[in-house]
């Protein structure tokens, strides 16, 4: 099964490069780029774009990807993770967020998500007017 980052080595279509990842049509959005500090002081930067597979191709649909700006990886931060944007306004409010179990600093709180989503939802209804 395919992940996020690219074509699964294990499936045939994919390694001869007929799968269906390649051919699905992207719906593009302009990258977007909000920065917030959890409640424990760790700076990260929210980008609101189109995933872009090693292979080159262009996620089905557009993603937020969460940076840990403390350090200067690339333009953004380290990169964290990344969740399909409708995963994310799905999501109840008033809670945090955990980006990845084994690092406790990767932990975005209940008040800083609610931005987050606050600020996704208006991106969202933005591009469907």
């Amino acid at each position: 099964m395919p992940g996020w980052n690219d074509c699964s080595i294990y499936e045939d279509d994919c390694r001869k490069g007929k799968c269906i990842h390649r051919s699905v049509k992207a719906v593009t959005v302009p990258q977007r780029i909000m920065d917030i500090v959890t409640d424990n002081g760790i700076p990260f930067r929210v980008v609101y774009e189109n995933r872009v597979y090693r292979s080159g191709a262009i996620a089905e649909k557009p993603t937020v990807a969460f940076y840990d700006a403390r350090y200067d990886f690339d333009a953004h931060g380290q990169f964290v993770s990344d969740y399909d944007r409708e995963s994310l306004l799905e999501r109840r409010r008033g809670y945090g967020m955990d980006l990845q179990g084994d690092v406790p600093n990767w932990y975005i709180d209940a008040g800083s998500m609610d931005l987050v989503l606050r600020w996704l939802t208006h991106l969202v209804t933005g591009e469907e007017r």
